[in-house]
């Protein structure tokens, strides 16, 4: 199966995008059924958008780690649109899917807690999550900074305890879904960026970018 180039339609929605591609009828019959799966494609494609600007540039020279997987729609899209060395998905719960159509891709099932984690990272990866809960999310942080990925982008989902200083009156205008993404893009290692993705249909929809 040939990678195909990706290109962005600003006047499309996520799901539009998603179908327009040669590769979405591949996906969906690995991944079927996905729940909810409008709002499910517009979250992935949001990480996609991020991800495309460095995959672009840099042909097979990273590896991608989805952690908190789920039924990795979001790392499967992405080893159909990219050159990448290899894509790895981590989840708890096991999925039987028929992964060996995706090329380059290995669901593996396991707890991102398990202390091996920031061992199997190497160097010139990305690490991505799409809402991961609380505990995952400060998690998937963690393995970023201990780790030698050096991209993360994660779109965190419930919101935690935060230790963040932020002024009462900015807590309240921006909501505690805001102050918890802060919080955690706060703890990311190197240059950090938090971006609103308006396209993306869930609530939930800030984009924590870092970079080492």
């Amino acid at each position: 199966m040939g990678r195909q180039e990706y290109t962005e339609y600003k006047d499309q929605t996520y799901l539009d995008e998603f179908l327009s591609l040669k590769c979405s009828g591949d996906i969906l019959n690995v991944l079927s059924p996905i729940l909810g799966a409008q709002k499910e494609i517009s979250e992935s494609m949001a990480v996609v958008k991020r991800l495309r600007k460095v995959l672009i540039k840099n042909p097979n020279k990273y590896t991608l780690y989805d952690l908190c997987a789920g039924n990795a729609l979001t790392s499967a899209i992405a080893a159909h649109l990219f050159q990448l060395k290899h894509t790895y998905a981590f989840d708890i719960r096991k999925r039987d899917r028929a992964w060996d159509k995706i090329r380059g891709f290995t669901y593996i099932n396991d707890n991102i807690h398990n202390p091996t984690m920031y061992n199997r990272i190497c160097n010139d990866s990305i690490i991505i999550s799409v809402h991961p809960c609380t505990n995952l999310a400060k998690r998937v942080v963690d393995i970023y900074n201990q780790s030698k990925a050096g991209f993360l982008l994660v779109m965190p989902c419930c919101k935690g305890p935060t230790n963040i200083n932020v002024p009462s009156i900015i807590r309240e205008r921006i909501g505690s879904y805001l102050t918890w993404s802060w919080d955690l893009a706060s703890k990311c290692n190197g240059r950090v960026n938090m971006v609103i993705d308006n396209k993306c249909l869930s609530p939930k929809n800030c984009l924590i970018i870092a970079r080492k």
